[in-house]
């Protein structure tokens, strides 16, 4: 989850902010899991993108179903391990399926990367047998530009 301080608490005036709504500058993660970046772009005369911040697969899923936009683009962020250090590593996400996990037969979120890999659960690992059920989201894959420090 995101934690912030009061210290970088942002004050918008209340005429230019969502009611009830609180803004900050800086955040940080309260756990070491995958978090997420989703981006919907709004149906309608503005079709303007909204973005949000999510620590929880389920919560990427019910922005979705109950959002009155489309997927623009889902990307995942995830620990990984080198070593004894962590770093931070980065997917593009282009399809979000309902799935059951074999394991305990248990409800679960399949994300597929633009890479073809499969991934679910707390940490955002590659899938290890998990049963895709409906299709939730889909987004066209952006091709990657060529890289010429490579």
């Amino acid at each position: 989850m995101f934690v912030s301080m009061p210290d970088f608490q942002f004050h918008v005036p209340e005429p230019l902010g969502v009611p009830g709504a609180s803004y900050s500058r800086a955040m940080a993660l309260s756990t070491h899991a995958a978090w997420f970046v989703l981006t919907v772009r709004m149906t309608g005369p503005d079709q303007s993108p909204e973005t949000f911040l999510l620590s929880w697969d389920f919560d990427v899923v019910g922005v979705l179903k109950s959002s009155q936009g489309k997927l623009e683009s889902l990307l995942f962020v995830a620990p990984q391990r080198i070593g004894r250090r962590y770093r931070w590593v980065t997917k593009h996400i282009v399809e979000l399926w309902e799935a059951i996990d074999p394991s305990d037969e248990s409800a679960c979120v399949l994300m597929v990367a633009e890479d073809g890999q499969e991934h679910s659960g707390y940490f955002m690992e590659a899938d290890k047998g998990v049963k895709r059920g409906k299709l939730i989201a889909k987004t066209l894959s952006v091709t990657p530009k060529p890289r010429f420090d490579a």
